[in-house]
């Protein structure tokens, strides 16, 4: 079953029953676009100097530049381990997308949400806030980093869709 779109409201009731630290990767992929396992893997020299990052993106193994928040990039450096910004258990490892996957879901669940919330929901919710705003699909295509506007489509066009199926 596929990640759903879902409003503001839900998004930020999943996020108050969440670590903070997985709210916090969860805000860092809501305002980037990126996929919740390229935000765990950011490495803590990438934030060091800047509040622009490159990302080299697992799926599509494409370096892409996203901007991230002075107010995140404050929380981020706060919690940064020696390695890896997000540490899991092992200060060695990164928290895995799996462990973000797991609190989404139980959140959602415990809100009573019907709707398949997950990390991708995110990306969704990150490409309909492009549209509203009023950049054109080839924009927020290149900011997800999809090959084809065809992708981005579905991901832009996520909040219509969601309500036709309802």
């Amino acid at each position: 079953m596929k990640s759903e779109f879902v409003e503001r409201d839900k998004v930020e009731k999943v996020l108050e029953m969440v670590s903070p630290k997985v709210q916090l990767i969860c805000k860092v992929a809501i305002t980037t676009g990126l996929r919740i396992g390229d935000v765990v893997q950011i490495k803590s020299y990438q934030i060091a100097k800047s509040n622009r990052i490159t990302v080299r993106q697992q799926k599509t193994n494409k370096s892409r530049r996203v901007y991230i928040r002075r107010d995140l990039l404050h929380d981020m450096r706060g919690i940064a381990g020696e390695t890896w910004v997000f540490t899991g258990r092992n200060p060695k490892k990164h928290f895995t997308r799996q462990g973000v996957w797991k609190a989404i879901k139980k959140a959602a669940r415990d809100n009573g949400y019907k709707e398949n919330i997950s990390p991708h929901t995110f990306r969704k919710f990150y490409a309909v806030n492009l549209m509203r705003k009023g950049f054109d699909l080839k924009y927020v295509s290149k900011r997800l980093g999809h090959s084809s506007e065809f992708v981005t489509m579905i991901y832009a066009l996520a909040d219509i869709l969601s309500k036709k199926s309802s």
